[in-house]
């Protein structure tokens, strides 16, 4: 569970798990906080991160570093669209890097964002 508690300024909030805090505001001008959207960014590239390392790693292939860029648009009100770059750093061909991100589009935090998603209010 995530819970946003609102902190002094420009719409500032405060997110935190229990643990770790992060801050949002309306801005997100990147000094010291994100803008919301930036969140989903984060979140997918994490997973996508961490779900193309665990597929080297089954497939046993040794590599240096793996980058993921999301980038999130909305070009209008209905529709939104999120590209994405998977770079796996070290001597890997490209056929078997082509295989590995292929295994990568089906994570975790893509599915969930591509699927039927219902927000309700707890309170009713």
């Amino acid at each position: 569970m995530m819970i946003s508690r609102s902190l002094d300024g420009n719409y500032s909030t405060e997110i935190s798990n229990g643990i770790y805090k992060i801050f949002a505001d309306s801005m997100g001008d990147g000094s010291q906080s994100l803008h919301p959207a930036e969140f989903l960014e984060a979140g997918l590239a994490a997973c996508m991160n961490i779900t193309t390392r665990m597929v080297l790693d089954r497939m046993n292939l040794k590599y240096d570093g793996v980058e993921v860029k999301i980038s999130l648009e909305r070009p209008d009100k209905e529709n939104t669209v999120i590209t994405y770059n998977i770079d796996i750093q070290g001597d890997i061909d490209e056929t078997t890097k082509k295989l590995i991100t292929d295994k990568v589009f089906n994570c975790p935090v893509r599915k969930i964002l591509t699927s039927h998603i219902e927000v309700v209010n707890a309170q009713e």
